[in-house]
């Protein structure tokens, strides 16, 4: 019946049957297109879901290499509202995350306090120094405490004990603290530092494998686990735990992290591995079997889900070998995912991540700060050293309202303003 009546039209249009039938589906779909619209068709493939499948593809992320300034791209997310600062820079107090799994903006809740406003909003990119340190510190990681207090850990080589500083928002100091027990002839110091939301303050000595604590009763940082040398997996794997690979490296403690519900991780670039605190233990949380030797985890940072984002050193399994990479450790999950490598010679030094899935990862052999999207797959280079050119080699980093702390390896702390906030 339907082939005589396309036979039929096909006549009368002075058509082959075959194009007959062309004309018939072509009209038949744009009426369904005229019912049922556009945007129902293709959605789905808006610009949130390409950044999406850009975020998990296993190749690097679009850059865009800005000079002073720039801010990242706000088409995929949410950007909190944030007090307007002037120099010097704002205290350092975030506002309590709403719980949700997903991040949000700053809550309205008017018994949460605020940073004061503190004159006109500061530029975004805009480096300003917060204090300079004795020469010899050779300050490395840095934190902020729920009051604003900002840490630095001076990862010194000295034949004097390596120090933790602590400042204020505006960098007046507050106190020193030396590390106990170093060995006098050493190459590291104190590599890292965090603070957990009940404000204790958390370091890792590189030169004894340590992570230690500051004790406000004694007003001393006193040790409290020590990282094991682990024997290598081997090919047989038959030590638990182990090291991944066939060589054996001794620890080399690089970073610490404090996550919302107070757990600490540590970073231990030599072993591949990160470890988790457990009273006064440390157990490993993590592997990397596709690495370099002694490029492992470098920094890490706590996600606004309680998942871990870490930056290795070298990737084993990539062309050119050894591509530096953030990986991702989703909650409850024990193997880490591979999200994105970065380029040739961009050693890292530090990660921080934001509530808006921001990635702010320094890298001291460019003299940048890539701000890499996360979930939004797009990637803005700052040059630090734009607009202070003796900047050359930032290192830690820790995000506060508003502003991005910076250290540089030689002996100062700068602020960096950025449209963004920590991991609250």
């Amino acid at each position: 019946m339907i082939e005589t009546q396309m036979n039929r039209l096909a006549s009368r249009l002075g058509m082959r049957t075959g194009q007959a039938y062309t004309v018939v589906c072509g009209l038949v779909i744009a009426l369904f297109l005229a019912v049922v619209g556009l945007p129902g068709v293709f959605a789905g493939y808006g610009p949130a879901a390409l950044g999406q499948a850009a975020a998990s593809a296993p190749t690097s992320p679009s850059t865009t290499t800005v000079g002073d300034v720039a801010p990242p791209s706000t088409d995929d997310i949410t950007t909190p509202s944030l007090p307007a600062f002037s120099s010097p820079p704002p205290t350092g107090s975030s506002t309590p995350s709403s719980g949700a799994d997903t991040p949000t903006d700053t809550p309205t809740d008017t018994a949460t306090p605020t940073a004061p406003s503190l004159g006109p909003a500061r530029p975004v990119g805009e480096l300003a120094l917060v204090v300079e340190l004795p020469a010899t510190a050779q300050p490395d990681g840095v934190a902020v405490g729920p009051d604003g207090t900002i840490y630095v850990a001076g990862d010194d080589l000295g034949a004097e004990p390596s120090l933790l500083w602590a400042f204020t928002a505006t960098g007046e100091p507050v106190g020193t603290w030396p590390a106990p027990d170093q060995p006098v002839a050493r190459t590291r110091g104190l590599s890292g530092v965090a603070v957990d939301p009940d404000g204790t303050v958390w370091a890792v000595d590189a030169s004894t494998s340590r992570v230690l604590r500051l004790d406000p009763t004694a007003d001393a940082l006193v040790p409290v686990a020590t990282a094991a040398n682990i024997p290598p997996c081997g090919l047989l794997q038959l030590s638990k735990p182990c090291e991944p690979g066939l060589l054996d490296s001794a620890p080399d403690l690089s970073a610490i992290a404090a996550g919302p519900d107070g757990s600490i991780v540590v970073a231990d670039r030599g072993q591949g591995t990160v470890w988790t605190l457990d009273g006064t233990r440390l157990e490993v949380l993590t592997s990397f079997v596709d690495r370099l030797a002694g490029e492992g985890p470098i920094g890490l940072s706590y996600l606004y889900d309680g998942g871990l984002v870490i930056v290795v050193g070298g990737r084993l399994a990539t062309l050119p070998l050894g591509l530096p990479a953030i990986f991702r450790l989703r909650p409850d999950e024990r193997d880490p995912e591979h999200v994105v490598d970065l380029g040739p010679g961009e050693i890292p030094g530090d990660i921080v991540a934001s509530d808006a899935s921001r990635l702010y990862v320094t890298i001291p052999s460019l003299a940048i700060v890539a701000d890499i999207g996360l979930d939004q797959g797009d990637r803005i280079d700052i040059d630090v050293s734009a607009t202070e050119p003796t900047f050359r080699t930032p290192m830690g980093a820790a995000l506060r309202d508003g502003s991005l702390l910076l250290t540089d390896h030689v002996n100062r702390l700068f602020d960096l303003a950025v449209l963004d906030r920590p991991v609250s």
